[in-house]
């Protein structure tokens, strides 16, 4: 979720709203990856820490 569609790097947020970009954000996809927000950015800042720790 920190890489685009084409290998360029992002931060979650600007991830997010590339993929709300598009797909509609009433979508399947549009809501899914609203609800799942907050789990994705958990794991985010897990990888983030463990990478750092290594």
């Amino acid at each position: 979720m920190t890489t685009g569609p084409r290998g360029e790097r992002f931060d979650y947020a600007e991830r997010l709203s590339e993929i709300i970009g598009r797909y509609d954000q009433n979508s399947i996809v549009g809501r899914a990856m609203s609800r799942a927000q907050p789990s994705i950015q958990a794991a985010i800042d897990r990888t983030n820490r463990r990478l750092a720790a290594a």
